[in-house]
């Protein structure tokens, strides 16, 4: 018999960023529902997943990455499980459906369920969201899905939220991950005495750090190692489980971070205030069929109810005028519809509107010293991999996302809306959810003068050349067939291959017989850094970094190594130029 299951997990720390899960579950829906089983169907699911760009590797496609995506998807409820134990009773899917025909399964094994169906329509962010926040909120463990633990039953991300509620209805800070290890990670019986003793255990805890003289990260340390041994697990895990639900949680759009802190948002504490006035409801145990039929369609939330809906997009038409913006959608309209769907749909919409009015706002604050310190703190995070406070949920992603407000800070764009200058998508708190699609450049951003499309990766040494060469030309060359301004690429990387800056040196593409001329300039991460480190001293202008791509394109008549060379002696050179006076 396995043994029993102390600590929770919403996803898995192989599927880092639940952001990607979403294309994953694409690839699932259109080649292998049903067709998932055993270890060479496991392996051609990760060789998919790598090929589409959900998952880096380095060419290895191992059947646990495929066993470990598929779990996720089960886990989340998004695809069936292969079968099921409810008490002693193998219940399969083929039962499930002929229980259940309103879910319209065909009986298969890792078969796509009726919300997974759903998320991949959802067209707008807070669809999405929605979608996560349900699966989450119905999530209880032991079930027939995750059966693995020990006695009593617990709803993971409804005792998350009730404990932010407590926190925040005191004026208390909300939870690093290290307290999320220690205090919400274990598994008990979610019960309101299991809730005030944690409670009481986690503010105890602070009391003691903020008392203590000795370096704080080794108390930390020291009780995380003392919990994992309690849990049977190793330290690891259980701080790779409390980053796990700092992720996924967040997924719903009911929380955000703040110093490091995962809190509530204040302008979703209405909808949390009334999911917890119903939560936690057990289902699982008493009702095992119900508790996976529910899972599997989705569950309910406060806006499925029309006057919740018409508050909530109330809410939101305020919140649209109090920047000084005009509603795309009126209440009065809004309180005409009947039909629920469209009522969400139009919520969903001004949704999406707020979020456009908040980037412009941010792009405007991205030139402030606090915003270019934050900047400069992501690249020497991204480019040192040491430990940091800095939530950096994906690498690649972030690094796009960071080099992105790199240039908005420098301003002058001209192209508007703001969002126009990033392929990547961002969520409500204007964090990026997943790296930019192929088929173009990361970011394009239009100046008076000229454009500059910017590519950015954190493969290094031949992998680079092969991932990025031909792409990067490519995407340079269709850019300028747009537009009659000179077209600049930056090519920003944790180092530069020889035979990368080659290729980029010649820049030369050919159509046919036809060549044409691009112009891309490679940095480090650590050049590009020292070119934003001048913005905390003089606030340069597009055309100032344009005499810097200028120069560094003067040099590519030499050799490669020569090249790198140059570019890094001349961006000191403008660096210093620049902030003389």
């Amino acid at each position: 018999m396995p043994k029993l299951l102390k600590v929770w997990n919403l996803g898995n720390t192989t599927v880092r960023n639940p952001n990607r899960i979403e294309k994953g579950l694409q690839v699932f829906a259109q080649e292998f529902q049903g067709d998932l089983v055993g270890p060479e169907a496991e392996k051609r699911f990760a060789r998919r997943l790598v090929e589409e760009g959900i998952v880096d590797s380095e060419g290895t496609y191992s059947d646990l990455l495929g066993r470990k995506w598929r779990s996720v998807l089960v886990k989340l409820g998004f695809s069936t499980n292969r079968q099921y134990w409810i008490g002693n009773q193998r219940y399969t899917v083929g039962n499930l459906a002929t229980d259940r025909p309103d879910l319209k399964l065909k009986g298969q094994g890792y078969e796509m369920t009726p919300v997974g169906r759903r998320l991949l329509e959802a067209d707008t962010l807070s669809a999405k969201q929605d979608i996560f926040l349900r699966q989450l909120l119905w999530h209880e463990i032991p079930s027939p899905i995750e059966p693995g633990f020990p006695g009593g039953h617990m709803k993971p991300f409804v005792f998350l939220l009730q404990v932010l509620q407590r926190l925040h209805r005191s004026g208390d800070a909300g939870l690093t991950k290290v307290e999320i290890g220690v205090f919400l990670q274990p598994f008990v019986d979610h019960t309101e005495e299991s809730l005030n003793s944690g409670l009481e255990k986690l503010l105890g805890y602070r009391k003691n750090r903020e008392q203590r003289n000795t370096d704080k990260i080794v108390f930390d340390s020291a009780l995380l190692d003392n919990t994992a041994r309690k849990m049977d697990v190793s330290h690891n895990t259980l701080t790779d489980y409390a980053d796990t639900t700092f992720r996924y949680s967040m997924l719903t759009g009911l929380l955000t971070i703040s110093s490091s802190r995962l809190i509530l948002r204040e302008d979703a504490l209405a909808i949390i205030e009334s999911i917890l006035t119903k939560e936690p409801h057990f289902t699982a145990k008493q009702d095992p069929l119900t508790y996976l039929a529910t899972f599997y369609a989705g569950a309910g939330l406060p806006t499925d109810d029309m006057i919740f809906a018409l508050q909530e997009a109330g809410r939101l038409i305020t919140s649209i005028g109090d920047y000084g913006k005009i509603p795309t959608i009126g209440k009065e309209w809004i309180s005409a519809i009947t039909n629920g769907q469209d009522r969400q749909k139009a919520r969903y919409s001004l949704a999406e509107q707020l979020r456009d009015i908040k980037e412009e706002v941010f792009s405007k604050n991205q030139c402030n010293e606090t915003a270019v310190n934050e900047i400069l703190g992501y690249l020497d995070a991204l480019e040192s991999k040491r430990p940091t406070d800095l939530v950096i949920a994906d690498r690649p992603t972030y690094l796009e996302w960071t080099v992105w407000r790199a240039f908005l800070a420098i301003d002058h764009i001209v192209v508007t809306p703001i969002g126009r200058t990033r392929r990547f998508p961002v969520d409500d708190n204007l964090l990026p959810r997943h790296p930019a699609p192929g088929g173009g450049e990361d970011m394009l951003f239009e100046f008076d003068d000229y454009l500059l499309a910017v590519e950015v990766t954190l493969t290094t040494k031949l992998r680079q050349l092969v991932a990025e060469g031909e792409p990067v030309r490519r995407h340079v060359v269709e850019t300028k067939g747009t537009t009659n301004k000179e077209v600049y690429c930056v090519f920003i990387a944790p180092s530069i291959d020889n035979n990368t800056a080659e290729t980029f040196r010649i820049g030369v593409w050919y159509r046919e017989d036809s060549e044409d001329y691009v112009n891309i300039i490679p940095l480090t991460i650590g050049q590009f850094r020292r070119v934003v480190e001048v913005l905390l001293h003089h606030r340069f202008t597009p055309q100032n970094f344009q005499q810097l791509l200028d120069k560094c394109l003067s040099y590519r008549n030499v050799r490669a190594p020569q090249w790198k060379k140059m570019i890094a002696t001349e961006v000191e050179r403008w660096a210093r130029r620049v902030t003389t006076p």
